[in-house]
């Protein structure tokens, strides 16, 4: 049984509710392939956020730090290969989220993303939490033809 968020927090939120509240910085995100292949696709030193609101509201946002720039200052004026190189360097989404505390996982209703075909669609999530850090870790997915499982580790910047 799924437990919405916002309902949780007007009869008083559970500690894992409490917990994910706030904004986390990304740590690391490694992909593991179904080959054992370990990938770590932004690097050592990923740049992101995530915040949780009280409310139900999520927002991620991370990006490899060394992506290129564009030649141009107008955002308009990017050439084909930037724009590619930039998409490929940089993931965002948002929308609402709800926690399903019996499977430790949340689920991102996601409203927008930077891969549109996540817009209006559910990415679920399974959560770690040792009270110092967050993982979350995806269900297998297909990159490139490969099956793969991401984890993305957080550490809290602040809390709500």
């Amino acid at each position: 049984m799924s437990t919405n968020l916002v309902e949780q927090k007007i009869s008083g939120a559970s500690d894992l509710a409490e917990d994910l509240m706030g904004t986390w910085r990304l740590l690391s995100y490694e992909s593991l392939h179904h080959t054992g292949e370990m990938v770590i696709p932004y690097t050592d030193k990923p740049n992101g956020r995530l915040i949780y609101t009280k409310d139900g509201d999520f927002s991620i946002h991370f990006h490899h730090p060394d992506r290129p720039k564009y030649t141009s200052m107008d955002p308009i004026d990017a050439k084909a290969d930037e724009c590619h190189l930039n998409f490929l360097f940089y993931c965002s989404y948002f929308g609402k989220y709800e926690l399903l505390e019996d499977e430790m996982a949340v689920i991102h209703h996601v409203e927008g993303a930077s891969f549109p075909n996540w817009d209006g669609e559910d990415q679920k999530r399974f959560i770690e939490y040792d009270g110092k850090q967050l993982k979350l870790v995806t269900p297998e997915m297909i990159i490139r033809g490969d099956r793969v499982v991401g984890t993305l580790r957080w550490e809290r910047l602040y809390q709500v």
